[in-house]
């Protein structure tokens, strides 16, 4: 919220004006305007969450700041643990209107701090947002979420569910992962056969890491029929975009 005080100074002889206040609310905007620090900080609140009157982040910053100032400890926290550049704002807002691409923005910003201050369970909660309305990207970061334990609690269960989500919509990485889930699992989620046609697609669309995988899957025979001629086509593929792995298990590769 720093971001904005000094466009909330600026404005300040301004504030106060043309915008919707309820009766209910009127008592807090006379009162704030009289220097009552409580009242300042409950305004504040009151416009940054459109409660009895019209949402206005900059009147809210304004009024949280001259709590804040005046030594009310809420407010300072309130500052603290809510702040928002402005161009963060717009996809606060879109976000909270249904904007799903705005939601996996605003997931993506709260996992790393990106105009907001790092928020791994906020960033959990809009990318759930997101992947509900059916947006494979933020399945795919969803997913990853729940890999790790971050903002959820881990589990590979719904790791895989949501990877297989993406993958079922096209989303390249999602396939790319969900090929290893099934590869490499060490339980009954393993599954040769659909990590070998999972890899092949990402192959066929020029992923480096699936023609690698897709390479050692032809040369050893797993999930499909040994075929070596066929892993070191895949593999020199992989190798022609920087893959110094394939170079090794080509010179590996016996027929």
């Amino acid at each position: 919220m720093r971001w904005i005080l000094l466009t909330v100074l600026l404005a300040a002889p301004m504030l106060g004006h043309a915008l919707l206040v309820s009766p209910s609310a009127q008592k807090y905007v006379a009162a704030a305007k009289h220097g009552d620090v409580r009242a300042q900080f409950k305004l504040g609140l009151m416009y940054a969450e459109g409660d009895g009157v019209e949402q206005n982040h900059v009147e809210s910053a304004y009024w949280l700041q001259m709590a804040a100032d005046k030594g009310l400890v809420e407010a300072q926290r309130y500052l603290a643990a809510n702040q928002v550049s402005p161009s963060a704002q717009k996809y606060i807002t879109a976000a909270k209107q249904g904007d799903e691409r705005a939601q996996l923005k605003l997931g993506l910003m709260y996992a790393e701090g990106d105009g907001v201050e790092q928020n791994s369970k906020k960033s959990a909660y809009w990318l759930q947002m997101a992947a509900d309305k059916g947006l494979a990207e933020a399945q795919r970061y969803l997913a990853e979420a729940y890999a790790f334990g971050q903002g959820v609690e881990r589990s590979m269960a719904k790791y895989t569910y949501w990877l297989r989500k993406a993958a079922e919509q096209g989303d390249l990485y999602s396939q790319y992962w969900l090929a290893l889930r099934y590869y490499s699992a060490q339980d009954a989620s393993k599954d040769l056969p659909q990590a070998f046609n999972l890899f092949k697609k990402g192959a066929e669309q020029g992923h480096m890491g699936s023609q690698l995988h897709l390479g050692l899957a032809y040369a050893y025979g797993e999930g499909v029929e040994k075929n070596v001629a066929l892993g070191r086509f895949w593999m020199k593929k992989a190798e022609a975009q920087g893959s110094k792995e394939a170079t090794y298990l080509i010179s590996e590769l016996k027929e």
